[in-house]
């Protein structure tokens, strides 16, 4: 059946360049676009032009307000080397595959036949104790405040019984003076998330959503619907760009990503980073292949959600690395787009995360505007520590906890330093940066220091106590030595210092 198996995605880390497109479990990565962006001075000018007819590129997406053009390749089978090329010329500040981003879940085979909370089929939502918080009066009392949560995904079903009354305005890349409905073939992936973060609470109908938003309450979250996704679960990275701009300039104050690829992407870290730059929160799914941290996830401005199960164990298929907390994330009850009172359970990190972004919501509308570093602290240091003592690459600071976050109960953590980077191997020519990652529990200055086989100094970096924070710190290195040429192949080692500790790793260059 195709909602078991459509949408179970297998990816790999391997990055080769030839002529032929590359595949994961026979799904394409990219279609025949490219996305490049110009040197500022060269923008408008006659060298935009002599590149676009040296390489056939046709225009198209205008409507997408991006930083970057997009362009069609009329030969697909040559568009890695085309990209290979283009990167060369003096006027492109980079060039790159419109990769495609896909939901992140795993499919239930079967699951509980009723989904009701009230029933036990919403284990998750007692795991994070929200009912106890509920229960403990800390939910439903805030002042008078709305928050925004965009949902970019294959859209929403706004008229179903569970989530009537609490969306807002949304946006569809795909043609924007459509609805943003979800017309996703395998349950309503986008329907599924919306549903977790917000659906009506207190109704006697269907399910709980993470929020405990009721549509008679002064203070509520309200979900935006976003499309960036089709009918089968898969967009692309100018897409994605474009539904992160829109739902930031129209007041989206968290964003969530139940979708994500192995590959990094320039253009996918400015859209992140566009959220960022204007104090916004991202909360990203880690994916689902048992492998490393997709993008954007793996990005350092993302809160990354892996997923756990019942036993707060975490779950088989959930991915590792760069993982800041987790959530329950398999047999999730939630709403479905079938119908206006249809309701499924999934698995999948895609069903995690939006356990996180109600959370973030909730921590909104109780202290109101305290800045995304602030809520991504409450939200890390009051998780429950599960599996590995302290914070581990495969849970994270722990799975969130709603009632500690709400009352500030904070997890003291022991001094301690973790150092590790991704991805690794690391090609300077195709990953464009490696995130040398440290994590640690009490802020200092963090020097980083690389060596070669021989014992050289080929890269040094800096951070001060003021840019440090509790939790994951990331030094970017793009490969090149401190005389900016790119370092060659083979195993170079690294130390990092924060205060009196000292981590150390190793980096292999395959370019």
């Amino acid at each position: 059946m195709r909602k078991i198996a459509a949408l179970f995605l297998l990816f790999f880390m391997s990055f080769i360049l030839s002529g032929e497109p590359r595949k994961i479990s026979g799904r394409e990565l990219f279609k025949n676009e490219i996305l490049v962006e110009f040197k500022e001075e060269a923008r408008g000018t006659e060298a935009v032009r002599q590149i676009e007819e040296k390489y056939g590129l046709k225009r198209t997406h205008r409507h997408l307000d991006t930083p970057f053009n997009c362009y069609i390749v009329n030969e697909k089978e040559k568009l890695l080397f085309i990209v290979e090329e283009i990167q060369k010329e003096g006027s492109v500040k980079y060039a790159q595959p419109n990769y495609i981003r896909r939901a992140l879940y795993t499919p239930v085979a079967g699951g509980p036949n009723d989904t009701y909370y009230q029933n036990g089929s919403q284990w998750g939502f007692n795991k994070i104790m929200a009912d106890a918080a509920y229960a403990a009066g800390l939910i439903g009392q805030f002042p008078e405040r709305t928050v925004i949560v965009a949902v970019l995904d294959t859209g929403i079903r706004g008229t179903h019984e569970d989530l009537a009354g609490v969306t807002t305005n949304g946006y569809n890349v795909f043609n924007p003076g459509a609805d943003p409905f979800d017309d996703d073939i395998d349950g309503g992936h986008g329907t599924h998330v919306a549903g977790i973060i917000a659906a009506n609470t207190g109704n006697g109908t269907g399910i709980a959503g993470t929020v405990y938003a009721n549509v008679s309450w002064n203070a509520r979250a309200l979900i935006m619907p976003v499309k960036v996704l089709d009918s089968e679960g898969a967009g692309t990275d100018a897409g994605v760009y474009a539904g992160i701009k829109w739902a930031v300039d129209n007041g989206a104050m968290i964003l969530n990503y139940s979708f994500g690829g192995a590959e990094n992407s320039q253009a996918l870290q400015s859209g992140v980073n566009y959220a960022a730059e204007r104090g916004r929160l991202s909360v990203a799914a880690a994916g689902n292949n048992d492998t490393a941290v997709y993008y954007p996830a793996a990005f350092s401005n993302v809160i990354s959600v892996a997923s756990t199960d019942e036993d707060d164990k975490r779950a088989v298929f959930s991915n590792y690395g760069k993982i800041d907390v987790s959530a329950p994330g398999t047999t999730v009850w939630s709403t479905d787009n079938g119908s206006d009172t249809a309701y499924s359970a999934y698995s999948g990190t895609s069903f995690a995360a939006p356990f996180v972004s109600g959370l973030a919501a909730l921590i909104v509308l109780k202290y109101g505007d305290v800045g995304t570093e602030n809520v991504r602290n409450i939200i890390e240091q009051t998780a429950d520590d599960v599996e590995t003592q302290g914070y581990d690459k495969y849970t994270g600071w722990g799975r969130i906890n709603v009632l500690r976050a709400l009352n500030r109960d904070f997890t003291p953590v022991s001094v301690r330093l973790k150092t590790y980077n991704w991805p690794n191997p690391f090609s300077s020519q195709r990953d464009i940066h490696t995130n040398i990652t440290c994590v640690i529990s009490e802020p200092a200055d963090i020097r980083l220091t690389i060596y070669d086989a021989a014992g050289r100094i080929v890269y040094e970096a800096e951070k001060k106590t003021g840019e440090v924070n509790i939790g994951f710190n990331i030094i970017r290195w793009d490969g090149k030595n401190k005389d900016g040429r790119l370092a060659g192949n083979g195993t170079y080692f690294y130390t990092i210092r924060a205060g009196s500790l000292t981590g150390t790793n190793k980096i292999t260059i395959l370019n």
